[in-house]
C-alpha cells in the first residue's frame, strides 16, 4: 500500500469535507446512530486519500466507537480494514495485520464475502498466514 501522494482533486475534497459534515449534524439531529457511524467512516477515507493519516485514524476510532455502541458488527469489520489500511500506509504493519485479521474474521462470523479480500490484502501488507485464515 505505502504512503499516498497529495489527491489531484484535493479542492473538491474540501467541498466533501463540509458535505460530510453538515450530514453529521444533521444525522446526530434526527438521532441516526447508523448514519453518523457510516459518515465518520466517509469522512476518515476522505481524510487517508488526501494524506492525512492521523484524521483518517481518529475519524475510524469515532466510526468504531459508534458501530460498537449501535452493535454494528459489519461496521466494526469495515472500520477495521480501513484502520488497517491506514496503518499499512504509514508502516504500522503489526497494527495492520491485527486489524485485518479481526475484520476478515467479522466478515467470516457474519457471512459477508468479503474475508476473502481482505486476506489478499493482509498478503499483500506482508501479514504472516494466521493458521486460522
Amino acid at each position: 500500500m505505502g504512503p499516498r501522494a497529495p489527491h489531484r482533486n484535493a479542492g473538491k475534497f474540501e467541498d466533501a469535507r463540509q458535505r460530510f459534515s453538515d450530514a453529521y449534524d444533521i444525522a446526530i439531529e434526527i438521532n441516526l446512530a447508523l448514519a453518523q457511524e457510516e459518515i465518520l467512516r466517509g469522512i476518515g477515507h476522505l481524510e487517508r486519500q488526501l494524506g492525512n493519516y492521523d484524521a483518517a485514524r481518529r475519524r475510524y476510532a469515532e466510526s468504531l466507537r459508534d458501530a460498537n455502541l449501535i452493535n454494528n458488527r459489519h461496521g466494526r469489520a469495515d472500520v477495521l480494514r480501513s484502520l488497517g489500511h491506514v496503518a499499512a500506509d504509514t508502516g504500522y504493519l503489526s497494527e495492520a495485520c491485527a486489524a485485518l485479521a479481526e475484520a476478515c474474521g467479522i466478515y467470516e462470523s457474519i457471512g459477508v464475502p468479503l474475508a476473502d479480500r481482505v486476506r489478499a490484502e493482509m498478503r499483500a501488507v506482508g501479514c504472516p498466514r494466521p493458521s486460522n485464515l
